[in-house]
């Protein structure tokens, strides 16, 4: 976006109405929506949008808990690696390999190709016009019926986890254009959409083609308990023993074998320390918050997924690190005040 040549940048506001002290000082322009909606083709919905002449920083955007606006450039890079992936998947279904052992590896490349297309179309808001342009064919006609209900099905589920920041969410059917498919096979999709593991219950209503899920925590990566009755001092006891427990698993584990995730780490952690289900509950959600504050949730987020290994654990134990600076000069800060 261009304003007087400077340029600009927009962010909404995926927890509450925009507002003094909700959001960054200096913003350019605010806009405060009547209600929470969909503001990405994928369905993230937000309460309202701001403007600034500058990019926030990461730490804002995940203290404000902020959604950045796609650009177009951001657009233009997604769209431009999707071109060069549909090249490479055309050339290789062209290619008669004959050999059953290299076929077998092209079929898997090509699946492989196919995952990767439907990340960037989800992650960078692209449209199925916008695909059809750069490729010259529809992204869901190269699907059987099968293979679409799946993958709207997942599509939607995925959706809805990364956008909820409870443990449910409202699917409505117009937040995707291209939703014809969906309104003619709604009952098959929302059969398929039963079966998820990750989806706990639901209700639909088919007149209206709404979907309310509610997802298992262990896949809702943004779902935590606000306002816990816990003191500063035991959130540092929490996040000093989660990071040695971390720091333990780091030395133990072969870098070829350290592939986890913050929700296999946390589950972990707390089984070895807690005896009672109370104390998991506090555990599971004080760690989920702190690690939603230091950004590391949003900074590795595949999906609802988000992947800990040997790129990015140094990361994970130096964000908890400063995030029990941050605690530790609250606390000093707090007994100035108190004389």
């Amino acid at each position: 976006m261009n304003q007087d040549n400077d340029v600009i940048y927009k962010y909404y506001t995926k927890r509450r109405p925009p507002d003094i002290g909700t959001i960054p000082k200096d913003f350019v322009d605010i806009k405060s929506y009547e209600e929470r909606k969909p503001v990405m083709a994928n369905g993230m919905q937000a309460w309202g949008e701001v403007v600034y002449s500058r990019k926030l920083t990461e730490k804002e955007i995940n203290d404000y808990e902020l959604l950045e606006d796609i650009t177009e450039d951001k657009k233009k890079e997604a769209l431009q690696d999707i071109q060069n992936l549909d090249k490479i998947y055309k050339q290789i279904t062209k290619t008669d390999f004959n050999d059953s052992k290299l076929t077998s590896l092209m079929n898997k490349i090509i699946d492989l190709i196919k995952k990767e297309v439907t990340n960037k179309i989800k992650q960078n808001n692209v449209s199925n016009q916008e695909y059809e342009g750069i490729t010259n064919e529809n992204y869901i006609v190269n699907m059987n019926k099968d293979e679409m209900i799946r993958f709207y099905a997942d599509k939607i589920v995925y959706d809805c986890i990364t956008d909820c920041f409870e443990n449910n969410r409202i699917f409505y059917v117009d937040e995707y254009k291209d939703n014809d498919f969906i309104i003619k096979n709604f009952a098959e999709i929302v059969d398929r959409i039963n079966l998820d593991e990750r989806v706990s219950d639901l209700e639909v209503d088919s007149d209206k083609k709404e979907i309310d899920m509610i997802f298992y925590l262990e896949y809702c990566p943004h779902y935590y308990i606000e306002d816990l009755d816990i003191s500063n001092e035991s959130r540092i006891t929490y996040l000093k023993n989660f990071k040695n427990y971390i720091c333990d698993c780091k030395m133990c584990t072969p870098e070829r074998w350290l592939r986890t995730n913050t929700r296999e780490l946390i589950n972990n952690f707390y089984t070895s320390e807690c005896y009672y289900e109370e104390d998991k509950d506090l555990v599971y959600n004080v760690l989920s918050e702190e690690l939603n504050r230091c950004g590391f949730i949003d900074k590795y987020l595949d999906g609802y997924t988000v992947n800990v290994n040997i790129d990015n654990i140094e990361d994970l134990i130096n964000c908890l690190d400063e995030r029990i600076k941050e605690l530790q000069l609250s606390i000093e800060s707090r007994e100035v005040e108190n004389g």
